[in-house]
């Protein structure tokens, strides 16, 4: 587990500086672990231990990214989804994998 203290040091040193630029703004270190933490949260209540994959809307922005660490934290894997493909393949990758939960960070989350 060195490479989850190696993040957490990571952003403690660096709290204040930027991590992210993205849509011409920038993100600190500390809104990522903000964002990270609330992701988190979200997961540890709503999704069940024994559910491993969670669908992930991949949007370019700082939720996204958090998202991934997030699940990575919480002993999951994203299983990623193109918001830009029908919505018919969207559903079919899903299925497939049998993720019951989808995260994205521009609509609400669902179930």
């Amino acid at each position: 587990m060195d490479y989850i203290n190696n993040l957490q040091k990571s952003i403690e040193n660096h709290f204040s500086k930027n991590a992210f630029y993205i849509n011409n703004t920038f993100y600190t270190y500390a809104d990522f672990a903000q964002e990270i933490s609330k992701i988190r949260l979200s997961i540890s209540n709503s999704v069940d231990f024994s559910n491993k994959l969670i669908g992930l809307v991949l949007n370019d922005d700082i939720k996204t990214y958090a998202a991934i660490i997030a699940m990575w934290l919480e002993g999951k894997a994203y299983v990623p989804i193109n918001p830009e493909h029908p919505e018919d393949r969207n559903e079919t990758i899903l299925n497939s994998t049998e993720a019951t939960h989808v995260y994205d960070s521009v609509k609400k989350n669902t179930n």
